[in-house]
């Protein structure tokens, strides 16, 4: 809806930056269509919402414009869809499966072309707001010894001076962003000891 109606270049869903919708959808696309293909009981109404889920999710990880989700997307489809090729629990399973591995190497093909502009034209910006998101990170996790709390690195970011004020790229959003590196996120939310627990 975001693409089609208000013409948003890199759809982000509820999440604060785009690159977080491929993560989270990550944990679902997999065992939804593994679900989908191997469990035997599933009636096929169920079972065709269930592929067509699938297909929305990724279609919505596409749309995020995310280098990682362009490459982790297909790897998720790909194990998912072997895995249930080979243990499908019906043949028409298993056919399904074949014919959708088919369909996500024609649609591979017809992306390329968008998915390697993406990767050789990166902004260099982007890159340089990794590291400042990086940085904020190590100064949240030096001044908080508990951390600055789940989930609310991208709002302390956002709504603390402090944090901003070394901000170059970015430093006109409203919505600052999010860590990249999980590492240092977690040690931003949790502190020092939360990254070593």
């Amino acid at each position: 809806a975001q693409r089609v109606i208000l013409h948003v270049p890199r759809v982000n869903a509820l999440f604060p930056h785009s690159n977080t919708l491929p993560s989270f959808t990550f944990l679902f696309i997999p065992l939804l269509l593994t679900g989908a293909l191997c469990e035997p009981a599933l009636p096929r109404g169920e079972r065709s919402f269930t592929v067509l889920s699938v297909f929305a999710l990724s279609l919505g990880v596409m749309f995020t414009m995310s280098r990682s989700g362009f490459v982790l997307l297909p790897l998720s489809l790909i194990g998912a869809l072997l895995t249930g090729v080979r243990h499908g629990a019906t043949p028409s399973a298993r056919r399904l499966g074949m014919m959708l591995l088919i369909c996500l190497a024609l649609m591979g093909l017809a992306l390329s072309g968008p998915v390697m502009e993406r990767f050789a034209n990166a902004p260099s910006a982007s890159g340089e707001a990794r590291h400042e998101f990086n940085d904020a990170a190590l100064a949240m996790a030096d001044d908080n010894p508990l951390g600055v709390g789940l989930n609310c690195y991208a709002d302390v970011l956002s709504t603390n001076p402090v944090y901003r004020r070394d901000l170059r790229v970015l430093r006109h959003e409203r919505s600052a962003g999010v860590c990249h590196n999980i590492y240092l996120l977690t040690a931003a939310e949790t502190g020092w000891v939360g990254l070593a627990i």
